[in-house]
């Protein structure tokens, strides 16, 4: 098989306002010439499609999601996208985002799967657990979530559903090893990515039930993320989760994906104007970039 590549970048949060501080300095007033920036540079590794990993944006306006379409359609490579918790925080931003963004969502729902190559994609919406434990595709009116408070007490779960859902793509495709892309991570942040004041976004709460499929299934597992606006890198058995960082936050970087017959090999770039980073960056904080064991990686399928 001739080596191919994608690429997965996340937490764009296009058309955000205002700026915050998370781990670093968000930069969401840059948002768009950002992620400008990005199709630029991308283009230069002739990716087969990219993969968004959620927190596109969090607009409830008509404009924001047109101009995220323009750019969109700017490129002639195909994107694939999820809804994150922002994308995902009222009725009108996820129908609006549901409704913008059709050919990047080929079945119409934030939850689809697709074949390339070899590799069995799925993609996995997430949901909200409420305050009284019920399970929603919006956030609880009482939870309001922004780039200047912790996440703490919120919750985001796959709902029965959509794990039902999965168990069945991993039984039907059994001999596919499998990319699953879900904005909320199912493992922690590692110690060795932590640093005083660090922010954690929360894992899925569901994350063991995810899991034991995973574990289950006779082929490599590869987790796409997002969500924690830092990058990391946890294996276990079967299973290999890489975190991505935001591109809109230092170290504003990107994931490339280079597919053997054999194996994936993982990269880690950033933008070709480190001006923003470095606008982004605490210091202090750099430990969001990840360790070299973060930040390349080779994942046997």
């Amino acid at each position: 098989m001739k080596t191919w590549s994608f690429v997965q970048c996340s937490d764009l949060h296009l058309g955000y306002n205002p700026d915050g501080i998370w781990n670093n300095r968000v930069l969401t007033s840059k948002s768009f010439e950002i992620f400008q920036c990005f199709l630029s540079d991308v283009v230069t590794y002739s990716p087969e499609f990219i993969i968004i990993t959620g927190d596109i944006g969090s607009c409830e306006d008509d404009i924001t999601p047109q101009k995220i379409k323009d750019l969109f359609n700017s490129i002639k490579i195909p994107l694939y996208l999820l809804g994150g918790n922002h994308d995902l925080s009222t009725h009108q931003i996820r129908e609006r985002e549901l409704k913008y963004f059709d050919t990047e969502l080929p079945e119409g729902e934030f939850t689809y799967a697709f074949t390339h190559k070899k590799l069995r994609f799925c993609m996995l919406e997430v949901s909200w657990k409420w305050k009284d434990s019920t399970v929603h595709a919006i956030r609880d009116p009482d939870h309001h979530i922004d780039m200047k408070e912790s996440h703490k007490g919120l919750q985001w779960v796959l709902a029965k559903e959509h794990l039902n859902w999965l168990e069945n793509e991993l039984k039907e495709h059994k001999k596919y090893p499998v990319v699953v892309s879900i904005h909320t991570p199912l493992f922690s942040i590692p110690e060795r990515c932590k640093f005083e004041g660090y922010q954690d976004s929360g894992i899925l709460s569901n994350a063991g039930e995810v899991l034991e499929l995973l574990y289950n299934h006779p082929r490599t597992c590869i987790i796409l993320s997002g969500h924690m606006h830092m990058n990391y890198l946890i294996k276990e058995k079967n299973v290999v989760q890489i975190t991505t960082s935001a591109l809109c936050e230092y170290p504003m970087e990107f994931r490339q994906f280079i597919v053997y017959e054999d194996r994936v090999e993982m990269l880690t770039y950033g933008l070709s104007k480190p001006d923003y980073a470095q606008q982004s960056l605490i210091p202090g904080r750099e430990a969001v970039g990840g360790f070299p064991e973060d930040r390349t990686s080779i994942i046997y399928l």
